[in-house]
C-alpha cells in the first residue's frame, strides 16, 4: 500500500474557479446532479479533496460531483481539504474514494481495481481497504476480459451482473462465450447456456486428447458414426471379438474418437477376421436404421410444413369456426412457456424482457391481446396451438385425445397430414393387443379407426355389471376396479359408491378419491 507523504490540511475556502476536475477519474459519467440541488440553497457542506496543480489551482482528488453542482448553482467558493500528493498517491485516494460508493458501475469498479493493481496493490489489499471480499474484488476484475458484445449487453440492461460474471468463465473461449450469450438471452437463463457450454468445451477437450493420443500412437483414425455402426464399413473390435492388442499390428486397425472422447478400436476390413454370416448379422439393422433416419428427416420436414401453415393461419387468414372449439379445449391446460414462445413468434412478437432481462412471451401476447377482441382470439389461438404443438413434437404423449383436435384442426383448414404426422396420433399396442394410453383407444373408437364393437363380450373379460366397463377400459372419466363386497356381480368404483354397496362412510371417502 502507497504511503501518504504529507499530513492532512486544515479546512480551506477555495474560489471554484481555480479548481479543475482530474482527467483520469474513474467516474467519468457524474449522472444525475437532482440529489444535489440543496447547493443551491445551502451550499457545498461536505468539502471536496484537492490537491496542488504545478500549473496553478487545483487538481480535484475527490468530490467532482459536488464541484459540478456548485458550478452549476452559481457558487464562488467551496470548502475544501487541500492535501500535496504524488501522483500516485492521489490516483489511489481518487480511486477509493468513488470504488467505496455504490452508484459505481460495475465495469467503472472493475477499471478502479485495475488501476490499484497497476499501483503495485494485490487484491487481497484492495478487499481489506474497501472492506469487501477478495473473491468480490476478482470477479469485477474478469469482468473486463468480456467482449463488446457482452459488456454492450451487460449496459443496456439485457444480461445482469451476475450473468456477465459467469460468462467471464468464458473468456479464453471466444466463440463459445458468443453462443452462450446469444442462447442465453433468447431462452433467458444465461447461467444454464454457460454450463452447457463449459461441458461441451471439455468434452471437445477430451476428444482433441483422444485424437493426439491415436496420432502419437500412428493409428489411423475413421470417422465417429452419428447413429451407431450398422451401416458403416468399419466394425468395432467387440463386435468381431477380435483382441485389441494383436489386432493393433494389422493394417486393417483403426479407431474412431466417439463424441464424449471415448476411443473405439475398429477393423476397417472385417470381411478379413469374420465370415460372411457373421458380418450379415452386425449389419442386419442396417435397414431399420436408415428407415429411422429417414423418418426423423419426415418428421422434420412436416414441423416446417405445419410452421408455415400455422403461421398462415394466426397472422393472416380469417379464423376457422373449429378454431372456437380448438381454443375452449387447449386454453383449459394453460400454455407453457414454449408455447408461449411459438405464438408470439408467428404473431411476429418480440417477447418483453423482465427486470433481470429475461424473455417473457406471455407478458408479450397479453399486451397483444389488450388491443381488442380480435386480437385477443387471435393470441389465444395461436397459445393454444403452440401448447399443442410443443406436445405433438415431444416423443410422448401419442395417445392424447388433444393430438386427434390438433390434427382435425389441420386438415379443416387446408393442411394435408403427411404419414409420418398420422403415425404419430396412432398409439402402440403391446404383445398382448392392450393400448399403452387407454385414452388413446376411446380417441380412436370415435374417430372410426379402433376395433369394432360386434356386440359379443368376452366371457373372460372382466366386466362392471351396472355400466359394462372393464379394467382396460373404464368408465369416461377414469374409475378404479374393484371387488363387488356383496358377491353380487363384478363393479367399478363409480358405480359402487352410486349404488350405495358399501357403508356411508366408504363411499363419502370414494367419492372423494374421484373428486
Amino acid at each position: 500500500m502507497i504511503e501518504q507523504t504529507t499530513p492532512v490540511a486544515e479546512l480551506q475556502w477555495v474560489n471554484v474557479a481555480d479548481l479543475h476536475a482530474a482527467e483520469d477519474n474513474l467516474r467519468q459519467e457524474l449522472g444525475d446532479l437532482s440529489d444535489l440541488a440543496s447547493v443551491a440553497t445551502l451550499g457545498v457542506l461536505e468539502p471536496v479533496l484537492l490537491t496542488p496543480r504545478a500549473a496553478g489551482g487545483y487538481t480535484i482528488v475527490a468530490g467532482h460531483r459536488r464541484h459540478a453542482a456548485a458550478v452549476a448553482a452559481g457558487l464562488l467558493r467551496v470548502p475544501a481539504t487541500i492535501r500535496a500528493y504524488t501522483d500516485d498517491e492521489r490516483i489511489e485516494v481518487m480511486l477509493v474514494e468513488n470504488l467505496q460508493r455504490r452508484t459505481l458501475g460495475p465495469l467503472d469498479e472493475a477499471r478502479g481495481y485495475q488501476r490499484l493493481l497497476e499501483l503495485g496493490l494485490r487484491q487481497q489489499a484492495i478487499a481489506e481497504r474497501l472492506g469487501i471480499s477478495q473473491s468480490h474484488v476478482s470477479k469485477r476484475l474478469a469482468l473486463l476480459n468480456l467482449p463488446t458484445e457482452a459488456v454492450d449487453a451487460l449496459h443496456s440492461g439485457g444480461i445482469t451482473v451476475t450473468e456477465a460474471v459467469e460468462l467471464t468463465k468464458l473468456a479464453k473461449h471466444p466463440e463459445r462465450l458468443a453462443e452462450a450469450l446469444r442462447q442465453g438471452q433468447e431462452w433467458g437463463d444465461v447461467t444454464e447456456a454457460v454450463r452447457q457450454e463449459i461441458d461441451e468445451q471439455r468434452a471437445q477437450e477430451v476428444r482433441e486428447a483422444s485424437l493426439r493420443t491415436l496420432q502419437d500412437r500412428r493409428v489411423k483414425v475413421v470417422e465417429a458414426p452419428m447413429y451407431g455402426w450398422y451401416d458403416r464399413k468399419e466394425k468395432p473390435l467387440d463386435q468381431l471379438r477380435l483382441n485389441p492388442a494383436e489386432h493393433a499390428k494389422e493394417k486393417c486397425h483403426g479407431a474412431a474418437v466417439m463424441s464424449d472422447g471415448r476411443i473405439v478400436e475398429v477393423c476397417r476390413k472385417p470381411e478379413n477376421h469374420a465370415s460372411p454370416a457373421a458380418i450379415a448379422r452386425m449389419e442386419r439393422e442396417t435397414d431399420a436404421q436408415r428407415a429411422e433416419r429417414a423418418k426423423d428427416k419426415a418428421r422434420r420436414d412436416a414441423a416446417k410444413a405445419r410452421e408455415e401453415h400455422w403461421r398462415g393461419l394466426v397472422a393472416e387468414a380469417a379464423l376457422p369456426v373449429e378454431a372456437v372449439d380448438f381454443v375452449l379445449r387447449q386454453v383449459l391446460r394453460d400454455a407453457s412457456s414454449r408455447g408461449c414462445q411459438m405464438a408470439a413468434r408467428w404473431l411476429g412478437l418480440e417477447p418483453e424482457r423482465d427486470q433481470w432481462g429475461s424473455p417473457r412471451y406471455g407478458n408479450a401476447l397479453a399486451t397483444y391481446a389488450e388491443q381488442g377482441t380480435e386480437h385477443l382470439q387471435r393470441a389465444a389461438f395461436a397459445c393454444a396451438i403452440g401448447q399443442a404443438e410443443e406436445l405433438f413434437r415431444s416423443p410422448w404423449g401419442g395417445g392424447d385425445p388433444q393430438l386427434h383436435h390438433l390434427t382435425g384442426l389441420l386438415e379443416a383448414t387446408g393442411y394435408t397430414l403427411g404419414q409420418v404426422e398420422l403415425d404419430r396420433v396412432t398409439p402402440t399396442i403391446d404383445d398382448n393387443d392392450n393400448p399403452i394410453d387407454t385414452l388413446a383407444r376411446e380417441a380412436l373408437r370415435e374417430s372410426g379407426r379402433g376395433p369394432v364393437d360386434d356386440g359379443e363380450e368376452d366371457d373372460d373379460v372382466a366386466r362392471c355389471r351396472v355400466c359394462g366397463c372393464t379394467e382396460d377400459l373404464p368408465c369416461e372419466g377414469g374409475c378404479e376396479w374393484v371387488e363387488d363386497p356383496l358377491d353380487e356381480g363384478d363393479l367399478c368404483s363409480r358405480c359402487e359408491v352410486e349404488h350405495d354397496l358399501v357403508d356411508g362412510e366408504a363411499a363419502d371417502t370414494h367419492q372423494e378419491d374421484r373428486s
